[in-house]
């Protein structure tokens, strides 16, 4: 309780920009679209990629590199990990290392699932492995969508009123997946830095969430804008799931408007595997020096 407790007081703000790139969107121009974006205001990001994208597009993810960006691990092939073997997820992943370094020279620190999709295997073969994070347990900060109502629940006239109830809503999500706002060991020197919820599938075209059309990107920055303002007096991480393939170009300004009015309120950017660095650190220290009896 003590650990918990004083870690909690850390009381910082964290985000992540992070984009799938599994190879069936995104092009030379979608990528320099994005990427410029984050050049605009020196924000590294994070682009979990699949093995096979590396073999097939390689110029693509030199761009990514070039600007300093990091590459993480989306498996061999943009296949889901559940309902494996751990064997089999173990292999897949050794796969993923090994082709990533010998067609980059690139030694990826961490992963996330493809559709987030995993399992216990999936934990255990990171681990194994010695990738350093995951980020496919998905967290939200406050519900965008109440049942049987049609309407984004940010149009709503009462919107405030309901939004404490909202954000409730959330938290018995994230207790329910053992999400936490801050990242935690899931297995032995494997840290998980959970994902926002809403990825833009969910924001763009999925049939479940408000499907923004390209006049209303300034909407999609406030849907994470929402999510940010809810760690405003407690602190955390959140991981921003925006493929450059759905987002670029048509809706990259959403990044643009989010990113200008994070940096505004003085939040930090930060790549998941420096985050991963971090809090792996700093909780490492936490325990050691609760062992001794420094606290």
């Amino acid at each position: 309780m003590l650990f918990r407790k004083k870690f909690e007081e850390y009381n910082k703000t964290i985000v992540c920009i992070s984009g799938d790139i599994n190879g069936d969107f995104e092009d030379k121009t979608c990528m320099k679209d994005y990427l410029a974006i984050l050049d605009k205001y020196n924000v590294k990001a994070t682009f979990p990629t699949t093995l096979d994208v590396a073999e097939n597009y390689t110029e693509r993810i030199k761009l990514i590199l070039n600007g300093r960006h990091e590459i993480a691990g989306h498996g061999d092939v943009h296949k889901e990990f559940r309902n494996t073997t751990l064997q089999e997820q173990t292999e897949r992943l050794r796969k993923m290392l090994e082709g990533f370094y010998d067609i980059l020279g690139v030694e990826l620190k961490g992963f996330r699932a493809p559709w987030c999709k995993w399992d216990r295997n999936t934990h255990a073969a990171l681990s194994k492995v010695g990738l350093k994070y995951d980020s496919s347990i998905k967290r939200l900060e406050i519900l965008f969508r109440l049942p049987y109502i049609r309407r984004k629940n940010m149009d709503v006239k009462y919107y405030s009123f309901v939004k404490p109830f909202l954000r409730s809503s959330a938290q018995l999500y994230n207790l329910t997946q053992k999400s936490s706002r801050y990242p935690y060991f899931i297995a032995p020197d494997l840290l998980e830095i959970p994902v926002l919820g809403y990825s833009d599938h969910y924001l763009i075209s999925s049939p479940k969430g408000p499907r923004y059309t390209k006049r209303d990107v300034e909407k999609i920055g406030s849907v994470w804008r929402e999510n940010l303002k809810c760690l405003r007096n407690t602190g955390g991480v959140i991981v921003i799931d925006a493929h450059p393939g759905f987002f670029s170009p048509d809706y990259v300004e959403a990044l643009d408007y989010f990113i200008n009015n994070a940096l505004k309120n003085g939040v930090a950017f930060k790549t998941l595997a420096s985050i991963a660095s971090e809090f792996s650190f700093k909780i490492k220290k936490d325990k050691r020096d609760l062992q001794l009896g420094i606290w």
